[in-house]
């Protein structure tokens, strides 16, 4: 086999096993949760944090507060759209 050959498909390779590394190894959600971590100076148990939509928002809920926070799609992850939500009392 040629060296071309084998370069060629150790890229094809990679690139189609990337995003099955990336979800066995959790590194979306490692990445996010360092971005959260940077973003309001915490520790990564001071914090929980859900999807809100399918637009890519999530939900941070920090000790007294909540951001509705959007991470960028390049790496580094980053936090690219911070906004803090009004908390609304429930009678439930």
């Amino acid at each position: 086999m040629s060296t071309l050959f084998i370069f060629a498909f150790g890229i094809f390779f990679g690139v189609a096993v990337q995003p099955k590394v990336n979800t066995l190894f959790a590194l979306e959600y490692r990445s996010q949760v360092k971005a959260i971590c940077q973003k309001f100076n915490c520790e990564k148990n001071e914090f929980t944090y859900y999807v809100e939509d399918n637009d890519g928002y999530y939900i941070v809920s920090l000790k007294d507060h909540e951001h509705r926070v959007k991470f960028s799609l390049n790496k580094p992850c980053q936090i690219v759209y911070c906004q803090e939500v009004e908390r609304v009392a429930s009678d439930y």
